[in-house]
């Protein structure tokens, strides 16, 4: 187990590792059984969209199966693109699968909670890591060994669970603020639009 507020890599409390690669086009891909997570599945929250997700018929023909099955508490990093950010997966669903532009960070330390690692990942210092280690010129990747060498901050169990609430009250403070606005202006529309109509009328 890890000592509480150590400055240590994420590979030393984790196992990272790519997502499934298919070889053909995705709209060849049949319907099944299987979830398939890709990069647009992620809101802006960080939560997985599970109305966009899309089921198709999946066997495994390289590797062990447990390197590709996604297991409750996984952690989905999108390693290309401007915005390094991730996800933790955790919906009940038992045939799931992420396409290759995630990374799949796995804890294996019972010391450190996946949704504040979620957090950190996604935290300023962390972002600001990832874009100065950036390769490529047209599409930014992460490497695996680049996030593998980040350097987390291991707080007490009791802290990480605080952060976690407060960025989940962060979350759906934002939601409401969101849906409020939405209203407001359908409201606005509205009476803007009774008052052009009781003007024809005259």
């Amino acid at each position: 187990m890890v000592r509480m507020n150590k400055v240590i890599q994420l590979q030393e409390i984790s196992q990272i590792n790519s997502g499934y690669q298919f070889r053909g086009d995705l709209p060849e891909l049949q319907p099944g059984d299987w979830k398939f997570i890709q990069m647009r599945d992620i809101d802006s929250d960080n939560s997985i969209n599970q109305d966009t997700v899309i089921n198709i018929d999946f066997k495994i023909k390289e590797g062990p199966a447990d390197k590709y099955l996604l297991n409750k508490g996984d952690i989905l990093f999108k390693n290309r693109g401007a915005k390094n950010n991730a996800a933790v997966f955790n919906l009940d669903w038992p045939q799931v699968i992420v396409s290759h532009q995630f990374l799949i960070v796995r804890t294996t330390d019972n010391a450190m909670i996946a949704e504040y690692l979620a957090w950190y990942i996604n935290s300023e210092s962390a972002q600001l890591y990832f874009k100065q280690h950036a390769a490529g010129t047209t599409t930014l990747l992460i490497q695996k060994k680049t996030l593998e060498e980040l350097e987390i901050v291991v707080p007490s169990i009791e802290i990480q669970k605080s952060i976690v609430e407060v960025e989940h009250l962060r979350n759906r403070e934002k939601h409401l603020v969101s849906r409020k606005m939405v209203l407001r202006d359908k409201y606005i529309d509205k009476v803007l639009s009774e008052c052009i109509n009781s003007q024809r009328k005259k």
